[in-house]
């Protein structure tokens, strides 16, 4: 397992993996304790300069890339979990779904509060962008990363932003 702390724009994030891919992002503001809790003891603590993962989730958070894309470690997800991310993977950038909707597209329409409770347990937020889903009517609810509702607003301005300029780059040519 191996371990990186990175600064961003919103504050000091960390990334986890091993040789299957990204087991963890834990977004700006988690205490070390719990990146150490969840890395374990005998992680290697890598520079960000050996950490491509650090370094694209870095530059996601700093306004200056448009996606994350990198292997992920599944081993520990359920197959309505793979579902769920699976399904949320597929929200455009600068766009939301709620948590209906969500379990709409997976053709399980009653599954809302799974959706609900698989977005609780990402942990490859950013990778499967659980700040896109809303609850009913479009509340901004259960974002249970540090950070909380404000991360979440933050985030979708900021790819709100992104997915503007890059509209009004297109209209020009």
């Amino acid at each position: 397992m191996k371990l990186c702390h990175f600064e961003t724009f919103y504050g000091k994030a960390a990334v986890i993996w091993n040789t299957h891919g990204v087991k963890q992002i834990l977004l700006p503001s988690v205490p070390r304790a719990r990146v150490r809790a969840v890395a374990g003891n005998d992680a290697e603590v890598v520079d960000i300069e050996d950490a491509p993962y650090a370094l694209q989730i870095r530059a996601y958070l700093n306004g200056e890339a448009s996606s994350v894309a990198f292997p992920i470690d599944r081993s520990g997800f359920t197959p309505f979990q793979r579902a769920v991310y699976t399904s949320v993977r597929k929200i455009p950038r600068g766009q939301v779904r709620s948590y209906g909707q969500v379990a709409l597209s997976m053709g399980r329409p009653g599954a809302a509060r799974g959706v609900g409770q698989a977005m609780a347990n990402n942990p490859v937020p950013l990778f499967v962008p659980c700040h896109r889903v809303l609850g009913a009517g479009g509340q901004m609810v259960g974002f249970s990363a540090p950070g909380g509702i404000p991360l979440k607003r933050k985030l979708l301005a900021m790819e709100q932003r992104m997915s503007d300029s890059k509209e009004l780059e297109r209209s020009r040519v």
